[in-house]
């Protein structure tokens, strides 16, 4: 017995002048425009993000967080804009009350109402705008003002929904119903939006007073968001509901331009990532096996994948906090040593039935007096990101820049600030609301997360720059990228495209694409495992998008998902 299968494909543009790939086209041509207009590849992205913060509204916005990875051409430095986003002062670790069970998630504690996933007390100090300023500030050759004007002008005058946001609208309506200023804006008269269709014109979202906002952005500069005008307004809404966000939070909100905080490389390549753990880890087993001598498509590399990413995962998980905040053997999970005592666990003739973290403290070579901890305070599981997009860009120059933008979840907290439009993050959710955890909630704790943003050198110079929204899922789609270029030679439109798997700490998640061979082959070797089909609107795998900088001076090639709502654009 045979069915027909799904298969969508795109093809990948090319160009020697500019690139910029999104997740939205509307914005992929705002950044475009920059790209012609003489802006540089930090120009460009920026542009592209502010767009996004009003064509995607329900993935990022600037009251949402931001992180990213730049290559400058000039220097030859890549530089990390390291995750811009705080614990308001007033948060506390019993800030959220308790109750049995978990959240929704299956992450951390239910806490009552999903006080830490909605409203007003799930709301992180928002750094998007902080975060872009900055990098403009240290790398941009166009003023602000510019950079927002068609951002400003889609706010005013809106733009046509399209089926990815209606669905999501329509899917969050109860949520967003709670909050009347939202509701308002997106789904008015209590109604979610219409895409399109032959029969009918779809709806226009219109966001007037977040234009007037982002016009305020325009001629002040970040400070009126950052502690000025816009500051004391989100302060004042905040107090009147119940939330602790002031604007002497939002005034004092750090930003960190700085290198990569350790080197890291992958068989000779050299990889810059804005933050994270799990996708060093996993490539540092990999490079323990001769990957090249498997075919990508075969069930011993998709074994080893799943491998990999269950033993990767739960050492993370284990062991990784803020090391500000407790004693972690965070450089003990991006050496080789560790990862080589792992690649020997892995057994290429059957699953592991129960994978147990491995102890990466022996391997713990810091001088810094950080020692393992008496008593381990058990670490939760990070949160994912669904509310996310991202956007990379590269010009004439060799600049390249990548830069994911959050609202956390999907349209973040839900609460809208009435008269600015500036919709708020959702951010607390990656705070442990347990108390007396290693991830528990503190004013100036770091989340120790994922990288989305990558960009992979060799010898110096760029070979790929990558961004990905959905959540954990960009961990093992990082993996597959690199390693299809790396190890197998193949384009990044060609993996991207390829069939992947997922997994954590328990079961895996595999494309149907795979085959029937592979599928009880798997099976046969012991995996437990759900077979998925990912379709546009059943996304099961991470959305990247991605340029990759062809050697001898041939130019950019671009690869973006092709299931999902991503776009690029060559010059």
């Amino acid at each position: 017995m045979r069915r027909a299968e799904l298969s969508v494909s795109r093809n990948a543009v090319r160009s020697s002048v500019g690139m910029i790939c999104t997740g939205h086209r509307l914005s992929a041509d705002v950044g475009a425009q920059v790209l012609m207009d003489g802006g540089n590849a930090i120009d460009a992205a920026a542009a592209a993000v502010f767009a996004s913060w009003v064509v995607e509204p329900e993935m990022c916005g600037v009251g949402g967080t931001v992180q990213g990875v730049m290559h400058l051409a000039a220097s030859g430095e890549t530089t990390v804009l390291y995750p811009v986003r705080g614990v308001p002062a007033a948060a506390t670790e019993d800030m959220f009350e308790l109750e049995p069970g978990l959240d929704p998630w299956g992450r951390w504690r239910r806490v009552r109402d999903d006080a830490n996933m909605h409203g007003p007390r799930s709301i992180a100090t928002p750094g998007a705008l902080a975060g872009m300023s900055a990098v403009l500030d240290a790398y941009g050759s166009l003023p602000l003002a510019r950079l927002l004007e068609p951002a400003i002008a889609y706010a005013r005058d809106g733009f046509p929904v399209d089926g990815h946001s209606a669905l999501t609208i329509g899917s969050h309506l109860r949520e967003l119903l709670r909050y009347p200023s939202t509701a308002e804006i997106f789904a008015p008269g209590g109604v979610p939006p219409s895409p399109g269709s032959a029969h009918q014109a779809g709806s226009m979202i219109v966001q007037a007073d977040l234009a007037q906002s982002l016009q305020q952005v325009a001629r002040n500069g970040a400070a009126v968001f950052h502690g000025g005008e816009l500051a004391k307004r989100i302060e004042q809404h905040l107090a009147s509901v119940g939330g602790i966000l002031t604007a002497q939070d939002l005034r004092d909100l750090p930003v960190r331009i700085d290198s990569q905080e350790r080197p890291f490389t992958y068989r000779g390549y050299e990889l810059v990532w804005a933050d994270g753990y799990f996708a060093p880890l996993m490539l540092n087993v990999l490079e323990n096996f001769d990957l090249a001598s498997l075919s990508p498509d075969s069930p011993a590399y998709r074994h080893l994948m799943i491998e990999t990413m269950r033993y990767a995962f739960s050492a993370v998980l284990e062991y990784l906090a803020d090391p500000g905040m407790m004693p972690t053997p965070i450089d003990a999970l991006w050496s080789k040593a560790y990862a080589a005592e792992i690649a020997d666990r892995i057994d290429m003739r059957r699953a592991s039935s129960r994978v147990q973290p491995i102890d990466p403290w022996p391997h713990e070579t810091r001088i810094t007096g950080q020692q393992r901890p008496a008593s381990k305070r058990e670490a939760s599981r990070g949160i994912d990101n669904p509310g996310t997009t991202q956007v990379v860009a590269a010009d004439c120059d060799g600049n390249l820049a990548s830069f994911n933008v959050t609202h956390g979840g999907a349209f973040g907290s839900g609460v809208t600030v009435p008269g600015t439009g500036i919709v708020l993050n959702n951010a607390m959710i990656s705070f442990d609301p347990e108390p007396g955890r290693a991830n528990s909630i503190r004013p100036n704790r770091r989340v120790m997360a994922f990288a989305p943003n990558v960009v992979l050198l060799r010898n110096g110079a760029p070979r790929l720059v990558f961004g990905a929204s959905g959540g954990r899922t960009t961990i093992s789609c990082q993996i597959h990228v690199i390693c299809g270029i790396v190890d197998f030679g193949m384009s990044a439109q060609e993996v991207i495209e390829a069939p992947r798997v997922h997994c954590e700490t328990g079961d895996a998640w595999v494309d149907v694409r795979v085959g029937k061979n592979v599928l009880r082959e798997l099976r046969s070797l012991g995996h437990e495992i759900h077979v998925v089909e990912e379709t546009v609107h059943s996304p099961f795998f991470g959305r990247p998008v991605t340029i990759e900088v062809l050697p001898d001076g041939r130019g950019f090639r671009s690869g973006i998902s092709n299931l999902h709502r991503t776009a690029a654009v060559a010059l």
